[in-house]
């Protein structure tokens, strides 16, 4: 999951963000992945809800628990001589889907200790007798919550305020991701990669404007480049009263991020993108040693945002009507 999350390919490189960090869930600041202390945690794993006879949600299965299982264990049932063709047939799959099934524990009052997969070793009573079993105290009827008190199981943290800034639902999630990465000061900037690099071969001026280090605080958005891209794209955000720190607009944007407003969902899509392009003009620059002009960069955000609005329902309000006129979006947007 690291791999893929930082390294696509067969690249090696560096994680930009811890994994207690990335693990933890979005509204706390991180991305929501699964630890592997996690999952292998009976608490962890979720159970294929697509396996009928473990569900009681249909009326065929709540018979089947009724009159076939009879308060027994799916798992542990024989097979025997008199059973229905059709019966005896689901019966003999058990072995091939057994591996893939795992049990959503929660608070584990209906899954079998022993019978039901919820563990890596798989089905405990493959590991152990039935002597066993009554030696310790516990019965082949026992269930997990039998032994397992309530605990933490992941890293905690305090909720963070630009949740809604980021995650919401019209979001772009390359944008978004790129907004994860800047809010935490984790974009590799050359004043960080310098720090891992003694070579320093790529030097530590900003790419953009070629006269000052390059860093966060500077990219977003002190950079004279950057400052003109934003300084028009405010504008079409409703931003125009705010500095041009995207940090700043964060704040200022602040408590009204979840609201689903036309302005407010504009203004979060105008700086995630407005952000991710100017991130890309300076890889651009520095790596492929190509540039864009500032108008050029500006039509590029201008045409990620306007695409997302269209696959966006507007309510036909005086702010609805306007933006939609500034953005040049048709009549058939709004709902």
């Amino acid at each position: 999951m690291r791999k893929f999350l930082w390294c696509p390919g067969n690249s090696l490189k560096k994680a930009k963000v811890a994994w207690d960090v990335v693990c933890l869930p979005k509204y706390e600041g991180g991305l929501r992945y699964l630890e592997v202390d996690v999952l292998i945690h009976p608490y962890g794993y979720s159970y294929d809800g697509s396996i009928a006879l473990l569900s009681k949600e249909s009326l065929w299965v709540k018979w089947v628990h009724m009159y076939k299982l009879n308060g027994r264990n799916f798992w542990d049932i024989p097979l025997r001589g008199n059973m229905s063709w059709s019966w005896r047939k689901i019966l003999q799959l058990r072995p091939i889907i057994r591996e893939f099934v795992w049990c959503n524990v929660g608070n584990g009052l209906s899954t079998s200790l022993w019978f039901d997969k919820w563990c890596v070793a798989g089905p405990l009573y493959n590991h152990v007798s039935s002597r066993d079993v009554f030696r310790s105290g516990l019965t082949l009827s026992s269930h997990v919550n039998d032994i397992v008190c309530p605990s933490i199981i992941r890293p905690r943290g305090e909720k963070v305020p630009w949740f809604d800034m980021i995650w919401f639902a019209l979001n772009i999630p390359r944008h978004a991701f790129n907004m994860w990465l800047i809010i935490n000061h984790k974009l590799k900037t050359q004043d960080r990669v310098s720090v891992w690099d003694v070579s320093n071969a790529i030097g530590s001026t900003c790419s953009l404007c070629e006269t000052t280090p390059d860093s966060h605080e500077h990219l977003f958005f002190i950079c004279p480049f950057s400052n003109a891209v934003w300084s028009h794209m405010k504008s079409k955000a409703g931003l125009d009263r705010v500095s041009h720190d995207i940090y700043a607009i964060v704040d200022h944007i602040g408590g009204n991020a979840s609201r689903k407003s036309t302005c407010i969902v504009i203004a979060k899509l105008v700086v995630a993108a407005s952000a991710y392009f100017i991130w890309q003009e300076r890889n651009w620059r520095l790596f492929k040693k190509t540039k864009r002009s500032t108008k050029q960069v500006i039509d590029c955000i201008s045409s990620s945002v306007r695409l997302k609005l269209l696959s966006c329902g507007f309510k036909r309000t005086l702010d609805g009507v306007r933006y939609a006129r500034m953005w040049e979006l048709p009549d058939s947007i709004f709902r």
